[in-house]
């Protein structure tokens, strides 16, 4: 009788290289969410970055669809999920998604792990991940306009 191991060798140098810039990638934006003080009217955090006023809302007079991300990432980074959930549903799930990325990345990165038989699932889905993401973005837009 033949018997096969089912012993997953540990992921190779290369991966565990590219998990490791993953790692620093995310790590490096969430650092810059702690390093924020969410503006306290919901949008104009970004200004802090150097970056100008919402050129979108300047001649439009309204909220553009990705207006308070940045505040709702830097309030996800200072785990105020809540609040950040409120201001942009979206920036608060793309904080909560680098955390998870970087949680795994590391732990591929530090030891050797492979975790291809949970990531597989989840990246054959990217499709409903991009339609969720799109989803919760104007639904949380539809929700600043209406707020006024």
């Amino acid at each position: 009788m033949h018997v096969t191991s089912s012993v997953i060798p540990p992921a190779s140098w290369p991966a565990r290289g590219i998990a490791a810039g993953v790692l620093a990638i995310c790590l490096s934006w969430l650092l810059v969410g702690v390093q924020l003080e969410a503006n306290p009217y919901g949008s104009g955090t970004h200004q802090q970055l150097g970056l100008g006023q919402c050129s979108f809302q300047a001649e439009r007079g309204y909220a553009c669809p990705t207006c308070g991300m940045t505040t709702a990432f830097t309030l996800a980074t200072h785990g105020r999920l809540m609040e950040a959930a409120i201001v942009q549903p979206a920036g608060a799930l793309l904080a909560l998604a680098l955390a998870m990325t970087a949680w795994i990345a590391g732990i591929i990165a530090f030891t050797g792990a492979r975790l291809e038989p949970f990531v597989q699932p989840l990246a054959r889905r990217w499709r409903s991940g991009l339609l969720l993401i799109a989803f919760v973005l104007i639904a949380g837009w539809l929700t600043r306009l209406a707020a006024g």
